[in-house]
């Protein structure tokens, strides 16, 4: 369902999703994934009125799941045609992932935590770093409180000690995303207004993970 490349292609071809049930855990991610720019939630995109409608979406029965495939697609793709090679407006597919792939890469490589799912991570990442663009940039509380609500809709809390959020730190070292050492976030001053190249440090980092344990 999600689609990462460098390079252009002709045709995207998405198989039917069919005979799906609950116990078909990678399909919740999945879906978030997906429902993530719902509501006014494409966090970040360069048009922030160029939404998906989740509004004929059924999570239960999965009825108009083929809808927000295709229409998460052709956003993503509006924002990889503009830039392909990620020098400026791709960043913003970045959102959310600078904690979430050190929390995904957190939770497989401990023995302490069960294995989240990529989309896992990355929810708990957006929630993080939407209150990191609050804390630094004002963005408005109350889109971060929705953002909170659609997320705690599909995923329960996952517990942090400090041990794991130090070494989550250290596994953020590694980010592509980073410059001469510097782990840079893609952060948002508000709804289609990211700022790219935002070095955090990590006592606001804390706080991140404080406001994720106590409020979800």
């Amino acid at each position: 369902i999600s689609l990462n490349t460098q390079y252009r292609c002709q045709t995207i071809v998405v198989d039917e999703l069919q005979d799906f049930t609950g116990d078909d855990v990678e399909l919740i991610p999945a879906i978030a994934r997906l429902t993530r720019p719902s509501k006014g939630y494409f966090i970040g995109l360069y048009d922030p009125n160029q939404v998906i409608d989740d509004s004929n979406f059924d999570p239960q029965t999965l009825e108009g799941l083929d809808t927000l495939i295709r229409d998460s697609v052709v956003i993503k793709n509006e924002v990889v045609k503009q830039d392909p090679t990620e020098k400026g407006l791709r960043k913003v597919l970045n959102f959310g992932h600078t904690l979430g792939h050190a929390i995904e890469t957190y939770s497989l490589e401990s023995d302490s935590m069960e294995d989240l799912l990529h989309g896992e991570a990355i929810a708990i990442g957006l929630v993080m770093e939407t209150f990191l663009s609050r804390e630094r940039f004002a963005f408005p509380d109350e889109e971060l409180q929705k953002l909170k609500s659609i997320v705690k809709s599909y995923y329960p809390k996952v517990a942090f000690d400090q041990a794991a959020i130090e070494e989550i730190q250290g596994y953020m070292l590694h980010d592509k995303k980073n410059v001469k050492g510097q782990v840079n976030f893609v952060l948002l001053s508000n709804i289609g207004q990211p700022e790219f190249d935002q070095i955090v440090d990590n006592d606001l980092i804390n706080k991140a993970f404080e406001f994720y344990m106590k409020e979800m």
